[in-house]
């Protein structure tokens, strides 16, 4: 008689490609995060923070998440937790930094 075994687990990122990557950019560009996670049952979705504040959900295979026009407040820990049913996964944090933009205006005396 053979024996079946089956591994559950709950969503985990795989490979370093999958994970959400560091970003700095100036200030009005926009940022693009990206997480893909797998377990066992299959992910129900994924949950999206920003410093530890719910900002979105996603349903499908890759998850990402767009910051628009990038101001000084969207710098953070950005933070991808992939669910199914036994739960949410460990979060697959990224970090984002911003430039400021400026004007250098120089005065010939």
């Amino acid at each position: 008689m053979h024996k079946i075994i089956v591994i559950s687990d709950r969503p985990v990122v795989k490979i370093a490609a999958d994970h959400p990557q560091n970003k700095t950019i100036v200030e009005g560009q926009d940022a693009v995060f990206q997480c893909k996670m797998t377990g066992n049952p299959a992910l129900q979705g994924y949950l999206w923070q920003v410093n530890g504040r719910n900002v979105t959900t996603s349903k499908k295979d890759i998850s990402t998440l767009t910051v628009s026009k990038a101001k000084a407040s969207d710098v953070g820990i950005y933070t991808c937790l992939g669910f199914n049913s036994l739960g949410y996964g460990p979060p697959a944090n990224a970090y984002l930094l911003i430039k400021s933009k400026f004007k250098l205006i120089m005065l010939f005396v």
